[in-house]
């Protein structure tokens, strides 16, 4: 099967886990980003134990877009060039 993602970096919500676990499968690195530590932690956890690529981001991307896009920098420098910048 080929992974469309692969070499990929995605940033999730917390409150979608479903597009989570399709986008992981599909071989991108998931960044899942909320505001509730627990939740977040979890998820990127469920993620990891399946072999899937995940970091947390605990934030708000739509006021930390800068934290948030320095940190997927440092930890994928790799990232495709055509990532879009955050708003």
């Amino acid at each position: 099967m080929q992974r469309r993602l692969t070499d990929r970096v995605v940033v999730v919500s917390v409150l979608e886990p479903d597009a989570a676990v399709a986008l992981a499968t599909e071989g991108a690195a998931v960044v899942v980003v909320g505001t509730d530590a627990a939740a977040t932690g979890a998820l990127m956890r469920t993620l990891a134990d399946a072999g899937h690529r995940a970091l947390a981001f605990v934030g708000d991307a739509s006021t930390d877009a800068a934290a948030l896009a320095e940190m997927v920098a440092e930890l994928f420098p790799d990232r495709p060039a055509d990532a879009p910048e955050p708003a």
